[in-house]
């Protein structure tokens, strides 16, 4: 059904995919208003086909519904959610393993005094994946004899998804009475529990929370406020974003068992009640069974007490032989939620996968629910953040904002990923005769072909029509020896390609890709980065019109002009250069309104029409925020255009700027406007024939050596006045010449409106400086 609806989108798009002469055209424009009577027939021929298709699957469906009539099948599926397990204080120390020092750590924060003077109860978070061991931490903590002691009052409740207020503000005024309540308003809960907490000081545990609303929390936390000094709040959960939202004084990321204290753990519970002679003859397999559970203590714990009825050796080994999803405990214990993971099982296990790479494999596949007027983008993100929550993946990469960039799944889940996808996710090294033998029996829908062998490989796509994803990684530098060019008019389907570090494909030209790729309408992503010959785009790249990120590399070696027809990509949303030729000009880039990040515009020196430069319409790319004008021109010294650089008037969120090569002794006046509020940052590298204003930045505190760069041995080497005007709270400046010369042609400098600045650099006091005004 899948592939029907495919090829029935596809012949739809590719019919209005238009090819105007410019960008400005209408969208609407034909070149003839009636049909060609062979369009006519194609179109006829390809709906009929479609029709056909479709009535040979609902035969198909009729007759899988009648076979389930006359066997009498029941259907055992049930629209109830699984429900969690509801947590309780109690635990037996005696099968804890491994958690000494994590529960010392615990303790010091629950008993220790670094936070008592803040108002009200301080909160402890306990972070981690499910099974970890994060509610069995909170028990030994609880029931800790020192912990009885410290506190007053000791509250637990299970909290779990969704977070109820009421509903857990009855339970803490249960737990505090000892009792049932009758009550069922928040007021009177809150009273209640105030009345029993007053100057009393209390730990409450709350475990699995799963909220990140602020709102919700606030109501319960404002509840509590009334406590005595230092009661303590102690939180579970899997997600750091919640830990984050309460204000946590104290997050504990709590980690894998170690291998020794798997084993233990597995042993406890496994051997519970055999006899010395059967240990023996088991211990070897039971450590191996311990070791597939990768240090997750509620995998050993299932596997440990589906053992300890089997006292068969061969029942071991079976076992043991197993994937671990075949066995029952499993899909009862683990499996929940697993389904929407299945998709990853297209990486090879230990990659480190890249979370932005991950989402637009999601969306070129179509698995986020976008609601209207919301981007896939963010969704995606989401739908990550949900799946990391729940622990599908590890070993966090994180960049200075904490965003997760980069991450690993776990070897267990990977497992389960790919015995959910039964052979439709194909991971194949050198040889890929799994490949070829799995797509020939077209159940290969993604596939990955991993080059790391000693020998050349050859990769072979024969009846690959229903690939839907395709991604080459090649390892060590390790080569695939041949990918004819007519395989891609066999992707009917395809909808992600990558090729990772791929640049010595031999039959893939060295400088350009084939113009079959340019039939490939469904692609969304095109990420070429990694093949850093390719110097040239096929012309008929316009057709690849749901396109929405294109990345390839640029370099001396790299992309030298843009191909025709880019102006017609208007759902791209990354390209992160753009080269300025006679064959692709500004132009091109008036309907590149959902253009986000950066984006480098180069060979702006062979632009000497201002009209031409104001097509690109850059004032509307709303969603840029990062933005370099490079004017320089490769073969000949280019004198920009004041007038060029004045129509190229960037968007209004931009937050840093770069102009490169602007030779030119007047800067554009929108520079020196307050319309670009969210800038941080301007660099101005080769800029030789300028003078500088820098003015009304409010903000600015210091300037330090790098305002002068480094990219050069002589800083603005022909910079002639410099003004700085409007900066109230610039209280210092600072120049460290370290061998090189700076401004050594600077004749004015002007400071004005400065009043916090009293010292200037000794730089400026030199006698080889020709400095004839100073105005400060």
């Amino acid at each position: 059904m899948d592939d029907v609806l495919d090829e029935w989108s596809t012949s739809l798009l590719k019919s209005q995919i238009k090819r105007p002469e410019s960008p400005s055209m209408s969208k609407k424009k034909v070149s003839s208003c009636i049909p060609s009577p062979c369009i006519c027939f194609k179109r006829v021929a390809g709906r009929r086909d479609i029709a056909l298709k479709i009535k040979d699957i609902k035969q198909q469906v009729d007759d899988i519904a009648n076979q389930s009539n006359r066997f009498n099948f029941t259907s055992r599926f049930s629209n109830e959610e699984p429900q969690r397990l509801i947590t309780i204080s109690a635990v037996d120390i005696s099968e804890v393993w491994g958690r000494d020092r994590e529960r010392d750590t615990i303790l010091r924060q629950l008993l220790g005094k670094s936070c008592e003077q803040n108002l009200g109860p301080c909160t402890i978070s306990v972070v981690g994946m499910g099974g970890i061991g994060k509610t069995t931490l909170a028990q030994l903590a609880f029931n800790h004899d020192d912990v009885k002691a410290h506190f007053d009052k000791r509250i637990w409740v299970c909290v779990s998804d969704p977070f109820v207020p009421i509903r857990i503000l009855r339970a803490i005024l249960e737990a505090l009475q000892g009792q049932s309540s009758d009550l069922h308003d928040l007021e009177a809960l809150q009273q209640k529990i105030q009345e029993s907490i007053d100057g009393k000081k209390f730990l409450l545990v709350l475990d699995d929370v799963w909220t990140e609303d602020y709102q919700l929390w606030e109501q319960l936390k404002n509840c509590l406020q009334c406590g005595g000094g230092g009661s303590r709040i102690l939180v579970t959960t899997r997600n750091e974003s919640v830990a984050r939202m309460m204000r946590s004084t104290y997050m504990h990321s709590l980690g894998s068992l170690l291998l020794e204290q798997c084993r233990a753990l597995f042993s406890q519970i496994a051997f519970c009640g055999k006899s010395t002679d059967k240990i023996e003859e088991l211990e070897e397999i039971g450590k191996k069974i311990a070791d597939k559970c990768k240090g997750l203590p509620l995998a050993v714990k299932a596997l440990g007490s589906l053992m300890q009825s089997k006292n068969n050796k061969e029942d071991w080994e079976n076992v043991l032989n197993s994937e671990m999803w075949e066995l029952d405990v499993f899909e009862k214990k683990l499996s929940p939620a697993l389904f929407a993971f299945s998709y990853c099982a297209v990486f090879p296990k230990d990659h480190s996968i890249e979370t932005d790479d991950l989402i637009k494999l999601w969306m070129a596949q179509s698995y986020l629910n976008c609601k209207a007027g919301r981007e896939m983008e963010p969704v995606g993100r989401e739908y990550f953040e949900n799946l990391a929550a729940r622990s599908f993946f590890q070993d966090f990469e994180k960049d200075e904002e904490g965003n997760i960039v980069r991450c690993k799944m776990n070897d267990i889940l990977h497992d389960f990923a790919q015995f959910l996808t039964n052979n439709e996710c194909l991971i194949v090294e050198d040889d890929c005769e799994n490949l070829k033998t799995n797509l020939s029996r077209q159940k290969g829908r993604h596939a990955t072909v991993i080059v790391n062998g000693s020998t050349r490989s050859s990769l072979s796509v024969n009846n690959a029509r229903n690939l839907n994803t395709l991604l080459v990684v090649s390892n060590n530098g390790h080569r695939v020896d041949s990918f004819p060019l007519d395989s891609f008019q066999q992707f009917k389907y395809l909808r992600a390609m990558d090729w990772r570090s791929n640049d010595s494909i031999v039959e893939l030209p060295r400088e350009y890709l084939p113009e079959t790729i340019c039939g490939l309408c469904n692609l969304q992503t095109l990420d070429v980065r990694y093949c850093m010959w390719l110097q040239k785009r096929p012309q008929g790249m316009g057709n690849l019109v749901n396109l929405r990120h294109l990345l390839f590399f640029w370099g001396v070696s790299g992309l030298r002009s843009m191909p025709k027809g880019v102006g017609r990509l208007t759902s791209l949303r990354t390209l992160p250069h753009f080269f300025v030729s006679d064959v692709c000009k500004l132009e091109e880039m008036r309907n590149l309104n959902e253009l986000r990040g950066e984006l480098n515009i180069k060979g702006l020196g062979s632009v000497e029409d201002a009209g031409e430069a104001g097509k690109a319409e850059l004032k509307n790319k709303k969603h840029l925020h990062h933005l370099t004008l490079n004017f320089g021109s490769e073969g000949r010294r280019v004198v920009g255009k004041k007038e060029v650089a004045e129509a190229l008037q960037p968007p209004p969120n931009l937050k840093s700027l770069c102009m490169a090569s602007y030779q030119v002794n007047e800067w554009p006046t929108w520079m020196m406007e307050a319309s670009l509020l969210q800038l941080t940052h301007i660099d101005l590298l080769i800029c030789t024939e300028c003078y500088l204003k820098i003015s009304d930045m409010l903000q600015v505190k210091y300037v330090g050596d790098e305002f002068f760069g480094s990219s050069s041995e002589i800083a603005f080497p022909r910079l002639k006045r410099l003004v700085f005007h409007y900066m109230p709270g610039w209280e210092n400046w600072e120049v460290k010449e370290e061998g090189r010369k700076i401004m050594p042609c600077l004749l004015s400098l002007d400071i004005t409106d400065c009043p916090k600045l009293t010292t200037l650099p000794k730089l400026l006091h030199q006698r080889t400086l020709p400095l004839q005004r100073l105005l400060a």
